[in-house]
């Protein structure tokens, strides 16, 4: 089916391909079958019509389904190590970080949204699953680069993601199944089925499930935790009444029970005075001090915040954790929760096309909802923190009552809504998640003999997304029961983040000569957005009413566009230049709730701003030596306007805008001497810098700066600093102060004497630092032969080994903000029959075991500074069986 415009110089190349194929085959038409590789020719949407990639002016790399299992791309995370500058991370919050030449998800919050945009079918997806589960019945995936400023459009900052299924096939009965075990446990199949159904219909079944043990052990509780329990399941029904009309209804379902561990290893250097809880020079397989969070804060001085009677559940002084086990293993901790990962999403997609000769008209209309419940242990800390205060007994009788958390009853232990009595420190987080969303885009594009043609579209997208974040811990339990303040339980609720966006957009494409074409395109986005949420936490005395939820609403609207040509100079077997400036917009959003009443919020605003780009690249595509080698090159500028970005401040996620420059450089080739024999190989240069900016590093609020000594408030467990010089000053005004400096714990908030004294911190320059995972250099090579047998069998073995250079996790760049460089190794072998109905192939992944780190996350001072980090699967290998009738 012919998506759009395909002009008639674009299909040279799929002739010439076609007349180089029937040459080799006369050439051997004496000699034995045997199977061949040749250099994939792909057919892309990158334009929103069908095109080859080597025709496309867009950076763009795709994969058809032969490509996906060459090269062991199950999932989005092996995407990474397949294509330039792409870097992929699970994030804290149950999401993830897909990120192109710097540019991904790097604002937090109910109405942020990613500078990568995630499509199935071509349809935008906001709160995407098609990350948790691994690829079944693709067609393709193409990852395009650099800002879509009119096609794709909004918040196409980065680029976008386009995961394309296979249709049914018209008049076709078949299918292919595949089964296979590997390590851990390991238990997968796959499959499809094709059933035609008369001349003009057709339905496709497709189906995934994935089971296996854990990769993490949990000493505590003696079972394997991150395992994985999941299926999918796809059904496709068209009809194709005529040539010129086709209609695709697809409807895609994903679900999931396992134990996910939504954060990874939790690291920390204690620090044994507890006034950070984890210090800022280097990280170590150590548990925070508890000393240096909200509930410690609490529990150690209780007896100042609740008055006459009170009793301190933690001793003064006590190094809480200093004896807590933390394995010195990636791959062990020891906690007394085992994570729950409960997730699941329906996607619909309804495209229609007509081709009325000249013109052809595309409707893509789209429905996706999900819902996701997650728990983990919040310290992953088990076993070793009894509380030594002496009143603990008194008031709850031997041991703590924990929350549970229930979005629907916020009143906790106060309540009588427990999940037990613990007489050890302990706690646990809930990530909570509800969103829909519905989007409808009608675009008609011409065909004409002439040198000009169009695209022209309007689209609509409407989405709401209830999201929630929850801790609960004995330590605030206690300290509610004492203080009469609910709820026990810190939420910070997202019950209502709503968005509608609208767009038109078109691009106009003129022939200047037959090999030169021209290509201006403009785009009007209008982002409304709405939002209801509140941040609650001992917020008021038991039986009153909870305080209201902040509603706002706020509008973004911009035109964006691209501008150039590509020039088909007739070098090669093929070639294609082009060069192109494009405008990039991100809607800004809504920071999450704020404490107005803490000084940490000074001067942060309700709304942060959008983000914009604006895009150089020129690049080259090449195919010669009689289509034995491909040779794709690209460079890049971007200029770089308030790139959102965001940090935690008291519990909070506070989003900043940043200017940034970025430049590199890409390379992607494919080299085959022989019939048998191919090479690929990527490599690519990127260059982030910061531009004139400044921020306060939560990590470190005195920025290292002797003349400042950091505090905490008890009230919020939040660091400020306070000059050195003034501390007796300080002390003399009533502001008391730690007798020794970094001693017992700093009183803020309580003691009004203090505020003349305190500051939120020295801000870091940042001027000139990298962007956050955002690697110089990068590289990937590919090797595989095939070894054809006289009855027509083929062994394949093949090899992919990658590598990335240091990168930072956080724009600070401070050392400990380093990811050292890492690299992996994996290697398939596949015995294939010799008309391909069967195979068989045994696999290996990470083939060095490496832990290797692909992001961090740190939490803020409340909870003590500690940092979770995210690391690739280990080694796996494992062993497949597939049919194809």
């Amino acid at each position: 089916m012919n998506l759009g415009v395909i002009k008639s110089r674009r299909a040279r190349v799929l002739a010439l391909a076609v007349a180089s194929t029937l040459a080799v085959t006369q050439a051997q038409a004496q000699e034995p079958p045997k199977r061949t590789e040749l250099i994939d020719i792909v057919i892309v949407t990158a334009q929103k019509k069908e095109e080859n990639l080597i025709d496309v002016p867009i950076a763009v790399s795709a994969f058809n389904a032969e490509a996906l299992q060459r090269k062991q791309i199950d999932q989005a995370t092996d995407l990474q190590l397949n294509i330039p500058n792409v870097s992929y991370t699970k994030t804290n919050f149950t999401g993830s970080n897909f990120q192109i030449r710097g540019i991904g998800v790097s604002s937090v919050g109910g109405s942020s949204d990613s500078g990568v945009e995630t499509h199935f079918n071509s349809v935008p997806i906001k709160s995407p699953r098609l990350f948790e589960t691994e690829y079944f019945d693709i067609e393709r995936v193409e990852v395009l680069r650099g800002p879509q400023g009119t096609l794709y459009g909004r918040n196409a900052t980065g680029g976008a993601v386009n995961v394309l299924p296979k249709r049914p096939q018209i008049g076709d009965f078949g299918g292919d199944f595949e089964v296979g075990a590997g390590n851990y446990g390991e238990i997968k199949g796959k499959g499809a089925l094709n059933v035609p159904m008369g001349e003009i219909m057709s339905l496709r079944l497709a189906g995934l499930y994935y089971q296996r043990d854990g990769y993490t052990d949990n000493i505590f509780t003696g079972n394997d935790i991150d395992g994985r329990d999941q299926w999918a399941a796809r059904a496709g029904f068209r009809i194709k009444p005529s040539d010129d009309t086709d209609i695709n209804l697809t409807v895609n379902h994903y679900k999931e029970d396992s134990s996910r561990m939504r954060a990874g290893k939790q690291l920390c250097h204690r620090d044994p005075t507890g006034a950070y809880g984890c210090l800022p020079d280097r990280l170590a397989f150590e548990a925070g001090n508890l000393r240096g969070t909200l509930g410690g804060t609490l529990g150690e001085l209780l007896p100042i915040v609740a008055g006459a009677g009170a009793v301190a559940l933690i001793a003064p002084g006590t190094d809480m954790n200093a004896g807590a086990v933390v394995p010195d293993d990636y791959r062990k901790v020891s906690a007394e929760f085992d994570p729950t990962y409960e997730a699941d999403e329906t996607i619909a997609t309804l495209e229609f096309f007509h081709d009325f000769g000249s013109l052809t008209l595309t409707s893509v209309t789209g429905y996706q909802e999900t819902t996701l419940v997650s728990r983990a242990d919040y310290n992953w800390v088990a076993g070793t923190r009894n509380y030594d205060g002496g009143g603990m007994p008194i008031l709850f009788g031997g041991s703590i009552p924990l929350s549970q958390i229930d979005l629907n009853d916020l009143s906790g232990s106060l309540g009588g809504n427990t999940i037990g009595r613990f007489t050890a420190s302990t706690g646990y987080d809930q990530s909570d998640q509800k969103a829909d969303q519905w989007s409808q885009e009608f675009r008609i594009a011409s065909e004409f003999d002439g040198p000009l043609n169009f695209q022209l579209g309007v689209f609509y997208f409407e989405a709401d997304d209830d999201t929630n974040y929850s801790i609960a811990t004995t330590e605030l339990d206690y300290a509610a029961g004492f203080l009469g303040s609910q709820p026990p339980i810190y939420n910070n609720a997202t019950p209502l983040a709503g968005l509608k966006s609208t767009a038109v957009f078109g691009e106009l494409y003129w022939d200047m000569t037959e090999s030169w074409r021209w290509t201006a395109g403009l785009r009007y986005t209008k982002d409304d957005k709405e939002i209801r949420d509140r941040q609650l936490l001992l917020s008021v005395d038991i039986g009153e009413p909870l305080p209201p939820f902040r509603e706002d609403e706020t509008t973004f609207e911009e035109f964006t566009g691209r501008f150039g040509f590509d020039w088909k100079p007739g070098w090669f077997d093929d070639s294609t230049i082009y060069a192109f400036y494009s405008r990039g917009y991100k809607a800004g959003g809504f920071n999450p709730p704020l404490d107005r009443t803490n000084p940490a919020f000074t001067g942060t605003p309700e709304v942060y701003e959008p983000e914009f780009v604006d895009s150089f690249e020129i690049g080259s595509k090449n195919l010669f030596a009689n289509g034995r080698v491909q040779a794709n090159f690209g460079a890049f500028y971007y200029d770089y306007q308030g790139l959102q970005v965001s940090k935690i401040v008291a519990r909070t996620s506070v989003n900043e805008n940043v200017d940034a420059t970025i430049y590199g450089f890409e390379g992607e080739f494919v080299f085959q001497p022989v019939e048998d024999l191919q090479f690929d190989l990527n490599v690519s240069y990127l260059n982030t810098s910061i531009n004139d900016f400044s921020s306060i590093n939560p990590r470190d609020p005195s920025n290292g700066d002797p003349n400042f000594t950091v505090v905490k408030d008890v009230s919020t467990a939040a660091n400020y600093v306070i000059p050195t010089a003034l501390i007796p000053t300080a002390r003399g005004a009533g502001c008391l102060l730690p007798a020794q400096l970094g001693g017992p714990f700093g009183l803020g908030a309580l003691v009004p004497a203090c505020a003349p004294f305190f500051q939120d911190g020295v801000a870091q320059d940042l001027d000139g630092n990298q962007l956050p995972y955002s690697p110089e250099w990068s590289a990937k090579i590919g090797l595989q032969y095939s070894f054809n047998f006289g009855n027509g069998m083929s062994l394949t073995p093949r090899v992919d080994y990658y590598w990335r250079d240091d990168f930072y996790a956080r724009i600070f760049n401070r050392p400990i903000d380093q990811i050292e460089s890492w690299d992996v190794l994996n290697a398939q072998i596949d015995l294939s029959s010799a008309d391909d109905s069967w195979y068989v192939r045994a696999y290996v992944n990470n083939a060095m075991d490496d832990d290797n780190i692909t992001g961090m996350y740190v939490t803020d001072a409340s909870s003590g500074l500690f940092t979770n980090v995210f690391a690739l699967e280990p080694m796996t290998y494992g062993l497949a069986v597939g049919f194809r009738f």
